[in-house]
């Protein structure tokens, strides 16, 4: 097991890439630039994260976590509701996608699922109505973690549902009298 990492070219291409091990097995990057000094960088970042992952300290998910899309944790968080039995969101998840379809998972930031959430409000959505949209994209990322596909996950906050209170109830002799009136 070797804890150190090497940076070189590829023939045919001008960016830098860099090569690392972890568990005996090699892995190896684009540092998507022509400067020697950001592979170096990105080197030493993921370094740092392979030997917090050999402590135990952190488990490594690498550059796999940086392409995964928050479709992708949608779609899995479906197949996991289904596997279990649970109610198929698919309508609920239309509106997700419809606004983060492309998204890198780990780019999304807590500030913009608060404006998102307030976007939705504007355009009629009630808060509860946007809670459960946002406890999805919840649901999506803890499911990423527990897999260990991601290694964050953003801040989403609930709104307040204090005036979402059911109305018109009736009372016991109420519902008697109205139920007396059905044919």
């Amino acid at each position: 097991m070797r804890g150190d990492g090497r940076i070189f070219r590829q023939k045919g291409s001008s960016y830098w890439y860099f090569s690392y091990y972890l568990h005996g097995k090699e892995f190896r990057e684009s540092s998507k630039s022509t400067d020697h000094d950001t592979a170096v960088r990105l080197l030493r970042r993921r370094l740092k994260e392979v030997g917090a992952a050999q402590l135990g300290a952190r488990a490594f998910v690498g550059p796999k976590a940086e392409r995964i899309t928050v479709a992708a944790l949608l779609q899995a968080l479906r197949e996991d509701k289904l596997r279990r039995g649970r109610r198929d969101p698919a309508s609920e998840m239309q509106i997700l996608k419809k606004d983060w379809d492309t998204r890198l998972a780990m780019t999304l930031t807590g500030p913009e699922i608060a404006k998102w959430q307030d976007r939705l409000l504007n355009e009629g959505y009630r808060p509860a109505t946007v809670n459960r949209f946002s406890q999805l994209l919840g649901q999506a990322y803890r499911l990423g973690r527990e897999q260990q596909s991601l290694m964050m996950t953003p801040v989403i906050k609930r709104l307040s549902e204090t005036d979402n209170a059911r109305t018109g109830i009736f009372t016991s002799t109420e519902f008697d009298r109205l139920l007396a009136e059905l044919p």
